[in-house]
């Protein structure tokens, strides 16, 4: 019963907030870390769903832009970028 709870908690992690609820949703793979990329209009929701053990925010961060910019085809606005190591969030430059 525990890990049954645990996993639907774990499971629940990789989706949108309620301001994301009905955007375009795609997963990436960037350097060993899997994002899944919440897309709404010009803005972005990052969701780290895969394990590392103490990943860095730095590098969380910087594979999060890639993730960003191979799903959406978009930079991101400078001074946006925000968020820890699990949930990230950011405007969109097209």
């Amino acid at each position: 019963m525990r890990y049954t709870v645990l996993f639907l908690l774990l499971a629940a992690c990789s989706g949108p907030s309620l301001a994301f609820r009905n955007a375009e949703t795609q997963a990436v793979e960037v350097g060993g870390s899997t994002f899944t990329v919440h897309r709404l209009g010009d803005r972005v929701e990052v969701h780290r769903t895969g394990f590392e053990w103490l990943p860095s925010k730095a590098g969380v961060f910087r594979r999060s832009v890639t993730a960003i910019r191979r799903t959406t085809g978009c930079g991101i606005a400078a001074g946006t970028l925000e968020g820890d190591q699990s949930i990230q969030r950011a405007e969109l430059v097209c």
